[in-house]
């Protein structure tokens, strides 16, 4: 004769089951985001950089508008067996275009042998040299940059960029394999929830100026569709302090800021997708007694893609 379960037990199995799926849904609720790289593996990089500078001096209001594009090419080397990838990263192409008020407008490209005359003769030969350079470092899954190697070539060629004098060290080899080690936003160890959040910080000695220091906030929104691709979608906002420098050739206060943007990264493919930040600053800057506001609005936009494989022509933008 068949026995009849207890009410006990047959209330206990939904109830067990229920257990189960929310067990099951909460592990596939976090995500861990990880780089994944390959040995030959080719990436072409596209930074994008509007900006426009307003400054007021004496009762003067000076605009200037200037939009930078650069294509970088990643060619990914020896990888290890924890997934940290040697990656040589070399600049393509430069081009700017630069106008201000009471001035000839003023426009390079790399790609292009011209005479350069005005405020080009003054900016081409450092962005020339610039278009030449490149980086060698060590990158891990998590997109910490761990090593960094600066050719002596390479930082001569920042030190031609105009202003490279009053940044001090800041374009020398030491300070560049510094800088560059410090603008990764590298992913935390522990997967992310929905909400979680995390903060990098940098900071810079601007010689002349005083220290500079930036804390960026990253919050992980989740999973995103876009143009047919689920990606993770991460939150940003800067906050920038300034110490003046003491004795400094200039007195330079942030009055005003405001900074925000987003990341997409494309977890299967192991990359950023691509980002943009926008960013408005209102600085009182004061030299040789001569007060005069300073207002930068920028918007940067990046975006990474596979290019061809290594040994193959480069790509670039047209």
């Amino acid at each position: 004769m068949l026995q009849t379960p207890k009410l006990g037990v047959r209330r206990s199995l939904p109830l067990a089951v229920c257990l189960l799926l929310l067990a099951a849904s909460s592990s596939h609720a976090a995500t861990t985001l990880r780089w994944k790289f390959e040995p030959g593996q080719v990436l072409h990089q596209t930074v994008v950089q509007d900006m426009k500078m307003t400054m007021v001096i004496r009762g003067r209001t000076i605009v200037t508008n200037m939009t930078q594009t650069m294509d970088v090419t990643w060619e990914i080397g020896a990888v290890d067996a924890q997934g940290t990838a040697e990656i040589t990263q070399a600049f393509d192409r430069i081009q700017m275009k630069m106008t201000a008020a009471g001035a000839p407008g003023f426009e390079f490209d790399s790609n292009k042998d011209e005479e350069l005359t005005g405020i080009g003769a003054a900016l081409g030969p450092g962005l020339k040299a610039m278009a030449k350079s490149k980086f060698e470092l060590k990158m891990t899954t998590r997109g910490e940059i761990v090593e960094v190697e600066v050719s002596q070539e390479t930082a001569d060629a920042f030190k031609k960029l105009p202003g490279a004098g009053a940044m001090g060290g800041l374009f020398s080899k030491d300070g560049m394999i510094a800088l560059i080690k410090k603008s990764s936003q590298a992913f935390p160890e522990q997967p992310l929830e929905k909400g979680d959040d995390w903060t990098t910080k940098t900071e810079t000695e601007m010689p002349n100026i005083g220290a500079m220091a930036a804390d960026t906030k990253l919050t992980y929104a989740g999973p995103e569709d876009v143009e047919g691709k689920q990606l993770e979608k991460l939150d940003l906002i800067i906050a920038i302090t300034i110490a003046p420098k003491v004795g400094g050739r200039a007195q330079v206060n942030l009055t005003e800021q405001d900074a925000s943007g987003v990341i997409y990264f494309d977890n299967a493919a192991g990359r950023i997708d691509h980002s943009e930040i926008v960013q408005n600053m209102t600085l009182q800057v004061m030299v040789a007694n001569n007060n005069f506001t300073q207002k930068i609005s920028q918007t940067i936009s990046t975006r990474l893609t596979p290019a061809k494989k290594a040994g193959s022509e480069k790509q670039t933008a047209p």
